[in-house]
This record gives structure tokens, sequence and C-alpha cells, in this order.
């Protein structure tokens, strides 16, 4: 007790000196110049004026933030346990977002992740981009009823999705029913000084009506078979729309250069019809949910031709030898294989090919250089996540 005192007492020396004996106020007299005195929050300073020391009109002080006390953790007894939640009480989870692949050495383990990668990516492409760089003049057959009536809309918005690329400055499509075939083939003909009765027959027959095609003239034609059995997403929300205009913007990339054509013809069909079916449903679909209803379509579709089984070594057998195939699976298989590189380096690195092979560079070359992987080593990946593509679903499908 006697140190605890004469420690407080040494304190006190240290710090009367800076103190003053009497109460400090504004220019009352003091006895040291420089002491200083703290009144009710404010710090007075003695200093000299003329002759005498007084107290200057002192320094209101801020006060410290006083410190916040930590919690005192009460443990809780281990003999008193929480009583579980009712199912009321319970918390929902958060769902865990599917993660996307960014490399082939992941695409496969992430292959759930690769729809949404690939529909972003067409989607940031579109809300980018500025005004459409081209116009189409639309012609409907006089006894036919388009299905989708807001095809101006879509042709502009798949001109603004591949606003970085060449595009025809002008083109015509036309749309005919079954009753209208011969007035299509007057039309078309008229418009770009050619015969196009193979075209136009080829869409729309007296039992299917719902084909297209691209036919590259001066201008571009466009060619759409209608029916009112036509009532797929894919034909009433602008995805042929934008599958066909997606077909001009490839042959625009090689326009007036024979090097690049005959680079052109030698790339695989998969890539081709994938790259202008991956356009067609990422692009007209404007939510994901739509696009993820939409693309189960392609999903659904049955063997034929090299596609005997959805196995991964048939369908690398199939992106080897896709245009020896007449079945379709370009429309499926091929669609899935570019919504797969989509996911990986983006929509536009599809493009980014046909660029590339405009220089004189193969189909292989141009590939390796955008993708990073030669043909040959990305090919078995791909077709091992579309494969998992197409098993998962068929599992969903009840019997």
């Amino acid at each position: 007790m006697r140190k605890a005192f004469a420690a407080l007492a040494v304190l006190a020396l240290v710090i009367t000196p800076l103190q003053a004996i009497a109460a400090a106020k504004a220019g009352a007299a003091c006895t040291k110049a420089g002491a200083i005195s703290t009144v009710a929050g404010i710090k007075y300073t003695c200093v000299k004026s003329g002759k005498k020391l007084v107290w200057d009109k002192g320094v209101k002080l801020i006060a410290a933030a006083k410190p916040i006390p930590a919690p005192i953790v009460t443990p809780t007894p281990a003999a008193s346990p929480t009583p579980a939640a009712t199912p009321a009480q319970s918390a929902t989870p958060t769902p865990t977002p599917t993660p996307t692949p960014t490399s082939f050495n992941n695409l496969v383990v992430n292959y759930k992740g690769i729809a949404f990668a690939a529909w972003s990516s067409t989607q940031t492409m579109i809300q980018k981009a500025g005004d459409a760089l081209t116009t189409g003049s639309i012609l409907i057959g006089p006894d036919t009823n388009a299905t989708n009536s807001e095809v101006k809309v879509d042709f502009a918005t798949a001109s603004k999705m591949w606003a970085l690329y060449n595009q025809p400055k002008q083109f015509v499509a036309l749309y005919y029913g079954f009753s209208d075939i011969q007035w299509a083939k007057s039309t078309g003909a008229q418009q770009v000084g050619k015969n196009v009765d193979f075209e136009v027959d080829m869409n729309c027959s007296v039992t299917r009506c719902n084909g297209a095609n691209a036919n590259i003239s001066n201008p571009y034609l466009l060619n759409f078979g209608v029916s009112k059995q036509n009532t797929q997403a894919y034909f009433t929300n602008g995805g042929i729309e934008f599958h066909e205009f997606t077909h001009l913007v490839q042959y625009a990339q090689f326009s007036g250069n024979q090097i690049g054509l005959n680079s052109f013809s030698k790339m695989p069909c998969w890539f081709r019809e994938g790259q202008a079916h991956l356009a067609g449903i990422t692009g007209a679909a404007s939510t994901f949910s739509e696009y993820e209803k939409n693309r189960k379509d392609w999903l659904s579709t049955g063997t034929g031709g090299l596609i005997t089984n959805f196995e991964k070594e048939t369908i690398i057998n199939f992106f080897n030898n896709s245009c020896s195939d007449t079945s379709g699976h370009v429309y499926d298989v091929g669609y899935f294989g570019l919504e797969a590189l989509a996911a990986l380096n983006g929509t536009a690195s599809t493009m980014d090919v046909l660029k590339l092979m405009n220089s004189g560079l193969t189909f292989e070359a141009s590939f390796q250089n955008v993708y990073g992987v030669s043909l040959s080593e990305a090919i078995p990946i791909i077709s091992e996540a579309v494969s998992l593509e197409f098993k998962q679903h068929k599992n969903l499908i009840k019997p």
C-alpha cells in the first residue's frame, strides 16, 4: 500500500509543473509561461501579454472516443445443447452457383456451366453493340402468315450481335407457305437476277414447310418456309432469323477473297452450322431460363447417321466426319460443340476463326490460333462434354 502511494506521489510531482495551481480562465493572471490548464473541456495556455503572464482564450478540446468494450462471450453449457430447429425455423440455403469452365482442362468437370457461359457471352455482345450495320427487305407471300411478327427487330439484333465483323450492306428475306411457292420463286429471281427455284423448293413441301437457307447473291437472299405448325420457339422467337443471318456474316468474312473462300469451303460442317445455330438459340433468348428451355429441344434429338448413340467415341467420330453425315446432327451435336467453345473463349471467338481463315490459314491452324490447342486435342474433350450433356438430359426424361 505504501509503495502504491509513493508511486502516485511521484506521478503527481511530474504532472504538477504542467498544470496551474489556481483554476484558469481567459485573461486571468498565471505564474509560468507555457503552463497549461484544462477547465471544463477548454485548454488554456499561460502566455506573456505585455509585462504580465495571463491565460489565453483557450482551445476547446474534442473528447476522445471511448473504446467499445469487447463483448463477453458466455460459453453454452455442454449439458444444455441447443434444440434442433423446426422446419419452420430452418434457414433456406443459398444456392451454390454452377461453376463455368475456363479452359479445356476443366471443360468436362464444369460442363454444367457451359450453357450459362455461352448464353451470357452472346447477350453481352448484343448489349455492348451500337446500331445495326445492315438493312433488310422483308417480303411475305400474299397467302402466308408469318409465325414471327418481330422479324425486323430480330434481324437488327442479329446484326448488332456481330457488330465487330464484316456484314452484307443489304439483304432480302422471303417468307412463304406452300401455296406461295411460285410467288417466292419469281420474286426471289427478280431480287437477285438469277433462278432460285432449288433454294425455294428445298424449304417447303406439302408435308413440311419450315426450312430456311442463305443464298449468297447481290443482294444476299434469305428464304424461309412458313407453316402454322412452326410453333417451336426457334421459329416463333427469332432463332431461325439469327441462324440464317449468321450465315451471311460467315460468308461476308470472305467476300471478294478467293483464297479465303477456298479455305472456307473446307470448314467442317459441324462448325459452320453449329455456329449459326449457337447464334440463333443464344441470341433469341432474352433470359437464361428461356435459353435453357429452348436448348432442351435440341437435346431431345434421336439417333441417326453417324450418331448411333451419345457416347464420347461416337461423337468424336461425328466431329471428324460431320460433312459426310446427312442426318442433321450438325444442328444439335454440332451446336453443343460450338456452345462449349463459346463458353471457353466467348461467342465472338467462333467468328475469329473465320477471320483468320480469310488470311489463308487452314481451319485447323485458325482453330489452334484462337483456342490455344490443336483441333485433334480439343475434339475428344468437347466430345466428352457434349456426351455428358445428352446423357444427363436423357436420364432426366421419364419413360
